[in-house]
């Protein structure tokens, strides 16, 4: 229009980006920092910041709170909106309801329901008192955060399913764990393998040639049973 009157000047600094007018106010964004200003539209009183550093603004619109519609957070706490009808024990989570109109309460990790099929504000949690897992050669332990496996030390796992010395050792080698070895007193035992007399290594991985160098001045080697060489001599020697 013609009627035109200037409210504020930018004369230093950065310049104004985007504007909006809302009622008595003009709100105005600036281009290189980001703020946002709120300056009376008949140039009266300060300006005004409303927010400052914010990481982007491209565009600004003002909107009338009345005229939008009105959302309620079921699970909002604070006293003057609260709903006793709509809240969860103090024990429980209130998550909102897909869609925004309901809500569940549940409980965090380590605790469970007192009561079962509660629902609502019914809803109170409690430690599990009976330990639910099963620990095979294990013992149930309850904790704060959750009931957990207590497992002996040859074996792991969540649930206490694996024996530390299953296919450790190789070819038929036996498993044991070395309870003299030194080492911290939370750490397990290392494991050592007894291995058939044709295997060797740590693991028993290692086959064992026994004729290999046995038998001297041509004498030829044999193996009637394994691990066990025997000599075959030549003539003249023995």
């Amino acid at each position: 229009g013609l009627d035109r009157e200037v409210v504020h000047k930018f004369e230093h600094g950065p310049k104004p980006y985007q504007l909006d007018v809302f009622e008595n106010s003009v709100f105005v964004t600036i281009q290189k920092t980001h703020d946002v200003l709120r300056i009376n539209k008949l140039g009266l009183g300060n300006v005004e910041f409303v927010a400052q550093g914010l990481n982007r603004v491209s565009d600004i619109v003002i909107i009338q709170k009345y005229k939008q519609e009105n959302l309620t957070n079921p699970c909002n706490t604070t006293k003057q909106f609260r709903n006793p009808s709509a809240s969860c024990h103090k024990s429980a989570l209130c998550v909102i309801s897909k869609g925004g109109n309901g809500f569940s309460c549940i409980c965090p990790d380590g605790l469970v329901p007192e009561k079962a099929n509660a629902t609502g504000n019914e809803v109170v949690c409690g430690i599990e008192k009976n330990c639910p897992l099963k620990c095979h050669s294990g013992e149930c332990v309850l904790s704060d955060v959750g009931p957990y496996c207590k497992c002996p030390f040859m074996y792991r796992g969540i649930h206490c399913e694996h024996y530390i010395c299953s296919q450790h050792c190789k070819n038929k080698g036996m498993c044991f764990p070395d309870l003299l070895s030194p080492r911290l007193e939370s750490s397990p035992p290392p494991l050592k393998c007894n291995c058939q007399p044709q295997w060797t290594g740590e693991r028993c991985e290692i086959p064992v040639f026994v004729c290999r160098g046995l038998c001297l001045n041509g004498g030829t080697c044999t193996e009637p049973r394994p691990g066990l060489g025997q000599c075959t001599c030549r003539p003249g020697f023995t």
